[in-house]
C-alpha cells in the first residue's frame, strides 16, 4: 500500500481514524510511528498527507491532514471480455494501478456463462480489488465499473453520440501498431477473453469503429496484454 486511501465521509471525521486491514499494513508494513507523515488521498477528490497520533494492527489516527486537488481526472475506458473469477481480480488491481476512467467487463463467445455467478463480479468484490489496485498505484482515481452479461446490446451502445476518442481493439497480428495511435485524449480500448474474440465479435468491433491494433508482436495473456497497453499509453501520451 503506497497510499492510504480513504472515502469522503472517512477524512470528515475528527479525530481521523482508520481500522481493519489498512491500518495494520500502516503499522506492520510500513511501520508508522507517532509523529511521523504518510501519504493519503481521497478517492476521485484530493491527494496530501497527514500525521501519525497513534498506530496498532487495529486502528489507526491521524491529524492534520493536508490535501490538494488531485488534478485532472484520466479519460481511458476499458472494455474487458470477463476472465476466470480468480484471474479477475489480478486484472482489476492491475488496472486500477493504472489511471483509467471507467471499466466495462463484458461477456464473449469464449467466456464461460459460469463465470457470471462468481461472488467476484459483485460490485463489492469489484471495488475490493479496485481498491487495492489504486493504493499500489498511488493514486486517488479510483475506476467506475459497469458489468454487461450481453455482448451485442453492449457493443451497439456506441453508435449513440460521437466518438469520444479513438476506439481500439487489442488483436495479435494487426498490422496498426499502438504507437500510431492519437494519446493525447479520451480512448476505448478493448480486450478480449483468453484466446482472444472470435472473427464475428472483431467484425461487429470493426462494425462501431474499433480499430485493429498490436502491442507486441508476442501473444499476451489478458492481464499481461492489459499491463502492457496502460504502460505504453502512458508512455506514448504527451
Amino acid at each position: 500500500m503506497n497510499l492510504l486511501l480513504l472515502q469522503t465521509a472517512e477524512v470528515s471525521c475528527k479525530p481521523l481514524v482508520v481500522n481493519g486491514r489498512r491500518a495494520a499494513h500502516v503499522h506492520r508494513v510500513l511501520k508508522a510511528q507517532p509523529g511521523d507523515r504518510i501519504k493519503l488521498g481521497v478517492v476521485r477528490q484530493s491527494i496530501g498527507s497527514a500525521q501519525v497520533v497513534s498506530s496498532s494492527d487495529e486502528q489507526l489516527v491521524l491529524e492534520d491532514v493536508q490535501l490538494e486537488p488531485a488534478g485532472e481526472p484520466p479519460m481511458l475506458r476499458l472494455v474487458i471480455a470477463l476472465p476466470r473469477p480468480k484471474a479477475l481480480r489480478r486484472l482489476l488491481q492491475t488496472v486500477a494501478s493504472f489511471q483509467v476512467a471507467h471499466i466495462d467487463i463484458v461477456n464473449a463467445w469464449r467466456v464461460q456463462k459460469s463465470y457470471w455467478d462468481s461472488p467476484s463480479v459483485q460490485p463489492e468484490a469489484l471495488e475490493t480489488e479496485l481498491l487495492l489496485g489504486c493504493e499500489q498505484g498511488r493514486h486517488v482515481w479510483l475506476p467506475t465499473v459497469s458489468c454487461h452479461r450481453l455482448f451485442m446490446p453492449f457493443i451497439t451502445s456506441f453508435s449513440d453520440g460521437p466518438a469520444a476518442g479513438p476506439r481500439l481493439v487489442a488483436h495479435p497480428g494487426s498490422s496498426k501498431w499502438l504507437r500510431d495511435v492519437d494519446t493525447s485524449g479520451s480512448a476505448t480500448i478493448a480486450i478480449g477473453p483468453e484466446g482472444g474474440w472470435i472473427a464475428k465479435e472483431l467484425e461487429t468491433l470493426e462494425q462501431y469503429n474499433f480499430q485493429s491494433v498490436s502491442i507486441s508482436k508476442a501473444i499476451l495473456r489478458t492481464e499481461i496484454a492489459l499491463a502492457a497497453i496502460l504502460a505504453q499509453w502512458e508512455l506514448l501520451a504527451p
